[in-house]
């Protein structure tokens, strides 16, 4: 009913004082609750990198089914974003912002996120509004080889809002093999998952999504099967029908 998997920690201790030098890498980050149980309401949220946090790698992640924050940096948080898949997101995709009122009070100014992003794809799903956008938001970003496509395989935009797009990376890492975006979709699907050569029914039910243009953001893990979505490993005939549901 939150992000899937977040980078955080103390807000206004600065850099030091912080999650960093972090690496999430073949990553399934799926299906985040919406209309769930949220004390602000509905809170589809995939990853939130926080204030200050720095030097993130997130690379060859499998981002579907999140209304939100696939993924979202904070002020001052640094980064590189790297052949990752963003499969039917809904209000955004990638995003660099943050919240002023977490300022007020402090004697700090909150400075714009920093990122590299390279070689992603973003698909539309049946939840992608027409007008997103793979990046949004108020920060300074280095785009480099994305791709951005519609239901209809028209291209989408890339930016949306006051980005301030460099033409040299602002922060980078070292050995990284970077994939062209051509190739980072089938990449992806082979690779996400903690066992991709031999997934459950749910890894499995997510990345098929994928491959179908199927599934929905949903509200409760019930629309998708519930928590015995995993079925025994003899049982194939259930593994098919969990599959089946997933759409």
């Amino acid at each position: 009913m939150d992000e899937n998997l977040s980078a955080s920690g103390p807000q206004h201790e600065g850099r030091a004082g912080t999650s960093h030098t972090i690496t999430f890498s073949n990553n399934i980050i799926a299906e985040a609750l919406d209309d769930a149980s949220h004390s602000e309401g509905r809170h589809s949220k995939g990853t939130l990198i926080h204030n200050h946090v720095s030097q993130i790698a997130i690379v060859g992640n499998l981002y579907a089914h999140n209304d939100d924050r696939n993924p979202y940096f904070k002020a001052d948080a640094t980064g590189v974003i790297i052949n990752n898949v963003i499969y039917n997101p809904g209000e955004v995709a990638i995003s660099l912002d943050y919240d002023p009122q977490e300022y007020e009070g402090q004697t700090e100014e909150p400075k714009p996120a920093r990122l590299s992003i390279v070689g992603n794809v973003l698909l539309y799903g049946r939840d992608t509004p027409f007008y997103l956008a793979m990046v949004s938001g108020v920060g300074e970003a280095y785009l480099e080889d994305n791709l951005a496509l519609k239901r209809n395989d028209r291209l989408a935009a890339l930016t949306r809002r006051e980005l301030t797009i460099t033409g040299t990376k602002p922060i980078w890492v070292q050995g990284v093999d970077i994939l062209p975006a051509e190739e980072v979709l089938d990449h992806v699907l082979r690779n996400a998952g903690t066992r991709p050569w031999d997934r459950d029914a749910i890894d499995a039910c997510i990345v098929q999504s994928v491959r179908d243009d199927t599934g929905r953001i949903i509200d409760s893990q019930d629309d998708v099967g519930g928590s015995q979505r995993r079925p025994r490993p003899t049982a194939r005939w259930t593994f098919l029908r969990q599959i089946s549901r997933c759409g």
